[in-house]
């Protein structure tokens, strides 16, 4: 164990050794709610990237952009969060990084971007292999909070009780699903279940402002 730990911070290993401690650093924030799982996330549609740019860029996009497209597709961006597929890849690059520079013992700096080189395309492979099965739990997640987000303004039906100090629930319709949300009046206000409302504000990280409908 010591030995592995003198020898990621070798110069040839340490740069990643360093990522790799600041994924786990971010991992540990997660997990203790400091940070949220998307806060590098950004969007984005894969499938239909909108690539309408100024006129001044669009012959960059047209050499470039489909490389850089082709490049975010290729390892789920947009489907998987972007935090999740950096720490993949830069997990993987640790190991490959620290497993090649030891077999090969590595004595120079131009045998190590050759090592670097063949270490990166070999773990943007493994990366896409290794997220594969993921797509279908974040797709789905991901679906689940883009409804949320967009309940504001729809309409919805009590299904426990209500006021400005206890939180119910209503279930509202967002384009072909049914969506569960935690509810809450403003004040003076109740709402009764099996009673119509409209959602008309977001009231914290889990829950909406309703009023009733007359």
């Amino acid at each position: 164990m010591i030995e592995l730990l003198k020898f990621s911070i070798q110069p040839y290993n340490v740069v990643f050794t360093m990522l790799l401690g600041l994924a786990v650093f971010y991992w540990l924030s997660v997990i203790i709610g400091v940070l949220d799982l998307d806060v590098l996330d950004f969007d984005i549609d894969v499938a239909e990237a909108d690539l309408d740019v100024e006129t001044e860029l669009e012959t960059e996009l047209e050499t470039g952009g489909g490389l850089v497209h082709g490049l975010l597709s290729f390892l789920y961006v947009g489907q998987v969060p972007v935090t999740v597929i950096a720490s993949a890849f830069v997990l993987l690059m640790w190991i490959a990084v620290i497993m090649s520079n030891y077999w090969l013992q590595t004595d120079s700096w131009k045998m190590a971007a050759l090592v670097l080189l063949a270490n990166m395309l070999l773990c943007f492979i493994t990366t896409r292999l290794l997220l594969w099965p993921l797509r279908a739990v974040f797709g789905r997640m991901m679906s689940e909070e883009h409804q949320l987000k967009n309940v504001i303004g729809l309409t919805g039906t009590v299904l426990s009780a209500a006021d400005d100090q206890r939180l119910g629930q209503a279930e509202a319709k967002s384009r072909d699903s049914f969506v569960r949300i935690n509810i809450r009046t403003r004040p003076g206000i109740k709402v009764a279940k099996g009673e119509l409302v409209r959602i008309i504000a977001v009231d914290g990280p889990h829950s909406y402002i309703v009023e009733p409908i007359d």
